[in-house]
């Protein structure tokens, strides 16, 4: 895998995404394979860039992927300074200025989809088309409730979940044991999740964060709850599934750690229906028919607040599409880009 690295000093986002500078650190971006115009692709969050194996490999018959090493990927990052997914998106935004990106496709999911939203409201001139792939639009009502955030783990059942996974793997073998009977990955192929368990996973020593633990990608859905009597059986398995992996001398974790999953969603995007209306580049908007981010209400909303996007309803699919279905999520960018010609 080839990267391309560059220092950003310090960005000033635009006034529409009213963000912090962002740390000047180097930022890598991966080209993840393909060939011809530049496309961007960010990640869900738990989900690094190497587990859309399925989906760039569609998309690299006509672009070429590239995807930033974002801040919970990068060895001495500090989930604790993050206060926005705003400091995201300028990374974004640092490596679009440095490189004089133009004509890029913003492929987004999920957090990635709100990273990339916020990129094109700060650089719209930088990018072609946008597509916007289950991004986090969760309810006013739900987003008005945010507090503290790190006060979360007593609010917000994901992030005390997040809190308490398994962090590691004597083997990708293993690994791939674990995952496959999880609800979350149910409609996922073999395939597709092997190449998450590749992806995903590092040798321990390498884990990108203060600490060594990583993070198991969560379930989109709120079944994890707190009080969830269920989940607290769960939970408690799972510490001491990693403990016994501890004491057997593990040598793989997740490349996200568990301390980055928690905080993002400590920090869920509360301003996201302000700014929607102002997003002027092209824009396709994807969602799972079975998503549980993306509910009825602010699908409608969504569709209302951009009137101009192109609205697609995936059927028999959820908020993983792009693992579920990568060849019909790429199917649907590959024409959407084509009609803008």
């Amino acid at each position: 895998m080839s990267a391309a690295q560059t220092t950003a000093s310090q960005t000033t986002a635009s006034d529409a995404t009213a963000s912090d500078p962002i740390v000047a650190d180097p930022i890598v971006a991966d080209t993840l394979g393909g060939a011809g115009s530049p496309l961007h692709l960010a990640h869900a969050n738990g989900y690094p860039p190497a587990s859309y194996r399925g989906l760039v490999e569609h998309l690299g018959a006509h672009f070429t992927v590239q995807a930033l090493r974002t801040r919970p990927l990068r060895p001495g990052t500090s989930p604790s300074a993050m206060t926005s997914w705003h400091q995201l998106a300028d990374e974004l935004v640092a490596w679009l200025d440095a490189e004089d990106m133009r004509d890029v496709v913003g492929v987004g999911h999920s957090l990635g989809g709100i990273v990339t939203m916020y990129a094109a409201l700060a650089r719209p001139e930088r990018f072609r088309a946008l597509a916007l792939v289950e991004p986090v639009l969760l309810p006013p009502a739900l987003l008005a409730q945010v507090g503290d955030p790190d006060e979360a783990a007593q609010r917000i059942g994901l992030v005390r979940v997040a809190l308490q996974r398994r962090t590691s793997w004597p083997s990708h073998e293993d690994a791939f044991a674990h995952f496959r009977p999880k609800p979350v990955f149910a409609r996922i192929s073999d395939e597709v999740l092997w190449d998450y368990v590749r992806g995903g996973l590092i040798p321990d020593s390498a884990a990108g964060a203060d600490s060594r633990s990583a993070s198991e990608p969560a379930p989109a859905a709120a079944a994890a709850a707190d009080g969830d009597a269920a989940t607290d059986v769960a939970l408690a398995a799972d510490s001491v599934a990693s403990a016994a992996a501890a004491a057997a001398a593990p040598n793989l974790t997740l490349a996200f750690p568990r301390e980055w999953e928690a905080r993002i969603y400590s920090t869920p995007p509360t301003d996201v229906w302000d700014l929607l209306p102002r997003l002027s580049v092209p824009t396709l908007a994807l969602r799972g028919a079975t998503s549980d981010t993306i509910n009825i209400e602010s699908w409608r909303r969504w569709q209302t607040q951009q009137p101009e996007a192109r609205f697609v309803n995936l059927d028999s699919v959820g908020h993983l599409l792009p693992f579920e279905a990568p060849e019909r999520v790429a199917a649907e960018i590959l024409d959407f880009v084509d009609d803008l010609r």
